[in-house]
């Protein structure tokens, strides 16, 4: 896998429209694509105007396990926070 291997950078954005590789694995319902770069530090927290989310795209495309993978992120995520807070 090319982002492991090089090094890149998961959360690049294309020129053209600002997406990232998340978004656009979210888009076409990559479910391996997604836990990968997931798994490499991409960020699910962003905000690019008037485009969707990754969470957006997948719901919107129907992408079911797609979803599942980004709320289980999303949650560990909160947890994390949350935890942090405590402290």
């Amino acid at each position: 896998f090319l982002i492991e291997q090089a090094g890149a950078d998961v959360n690049a954005t294309d020129l053209l429209e600002g997406r990232s590789v998340l978004d656009w694995a979210c888009y076409v319902g990559s479910v391996e694509v997604v836990k990968r770069l997931l798994k490499a530090g991409a960020t699910v927290y962003r905000s690019r105007g008037d485009q969707w989310t990754a969470l957006e795209a997948a719901t919107r495309f129907k992408h079911v396990e797609v979803v599942r993978v980004l709320e289980a992120r999303l949650a560990w995520l909160r947890q994390g926070l949350e935890a942090g807070c405590e402290s």
